[in-house]
């Protein structure tokens, strides 16, 4: 792995990010912008163990910024993984693709969502937005024949 690539790519990321700017230049994505605590994940109804006190995962977190979506893994002493797509919204249906790459051995796993969270890895996810109303959002999905649901809460 050249040095000297892994710099200009990340430079490159980096200016995407900035120019993607969530409030200047018409980037006002009104009430998805920052930070969402998912706070439950449902399979049918049932509440899914993803905070089990077994588990690593202390926390996951859905970032809205321009129309780059952020899903942190928070873990256990601190460790932070970071998966980027983007997002559009269509309706009552929100998309959310994890399709993208790049050539760095290290970033294999940047472009893909968690597991635990039944997102498509390898392209569009519709979520329909079942409720979103001032700090909370309920987004579903029906996957393999069950539905999953999404319930969201902003920490602030």
């Amino acid at each position: 792995m050249n040095l000297k690539k892994s710099y200009y790519t990340s430079f490159v990321i980096t200016i995407i990010f900035v120019l993607s700017g969530c409030t200047r230049n018409n980037g006002d994505i009104g009430d998805y912008f920052g930070e969402w605590r998912l706070d439950k994940l449902t399979a049918d109804g049932i509440e899914m163990p993803i905070y089990d006190s077994g588990n690593e995962v202390v926390l996951y977190t859905w970032a809205f910024h321009g129309k780059i979506i952020r899903i942190n893994t928070v873990y256990v002493h601190h460790h932070v993984e970071n998966s980027f797509g983007s997002w559009l919204e269509d309706g009552d249906i929100l998309e959310l693709e994890f399709s993208y790459h790049d050539d760095i051995e290290d970033n294999m796993g940047m472009y893909t969502p968690p597991v635990a969270l039944h997102l498509n890895s390898g392209g569009i996810t519709r979520l329909h937005i079942d409720k979103m109303k001032d700090r909370y959002m309920i987004l579903s999905q029906i996957s393999n024949g069950i539905e999953y649901t999404y319930h969201l809460k902003r920490p602030y």
